[in-house]
């Protein structure tokens, strides 16, 4: 992990003062022993969960529109506004990404959706994330005039990335 982000950080050395594993380890301790509610010793230090990327949807352009910006904190949920594309269009789909790339698919996709609309002049959707405390990520998007509405829940291992996709996300970051 540690050359994968050197790479990244176009070979800028690492700060290692701080022992990551250690500092993930403390935290986890702390936030079972407040969970637990047997020890009162921890009950007053806070542990704020955030994303560690942005989360958005692509848009018309193939552009990512960020709804999460990185380091939110979570729990959260947000409403973004989303016009379809084409006039004559039923569906509408919903494709989820999470990353820092302008471009959607140079991102992670997570998942997405496809939802039936009734074409107006006047459609503006509205897509909701919302992320619970253990992580679940729920996006939903609706219509406020029709109510009606699609969604997907993508649970937080499918927003993990591996060391692989770490370092192909970093390679495509430094060509741009």
């Amino acid at each position: 992990m540690q050359t994968v982000l050197t790479e990244y950080f176009d070979g800028k050395s690492l700060n290692k003062s701080l022992n990551m594993d250690e500092a993930i380890a403390y935290g986890a301790t702390i936030k079972a022993s407040q969970m637990s509610g047997q020890n009162q010793e921890n009950r007053d230090i806070l542990l704020q969960d955030v994303t560690p990327l942005s989360l958005g949807i692509e848009d018309y352009r193939n552009e990512m529109g960020i709804v999460v910006p990185k380091n939110s904190q979570i729990p959260l949920k947000i409403v973004h506004p989303a016009v379809p594309q084409f006039e004559h269009q039923s569906n509408v789909v919903i494709d989820i990404y999470q990353g820092e790339e302008r471009k959607a698919t140079d991102n992670h996709k997570v998942g997405g959706f496809t939802m039936s609309i009734t074409r107006r002049a006047d459609l503006v959707l509205e897509v909701c994330f919302e992320i619970d405390e253990s992580g679940l990520l729920k996006v939903t998007a609706s219509d406020p005039v029709t109510k009606k509405q699609a969604n997907i829940a993508i649970t937080s291992d499918k927003l993990n990335l591996t060391d692989r996709e770490i370092k192909d996300m970093a390679k495509l970051a430094r060509k741009q």
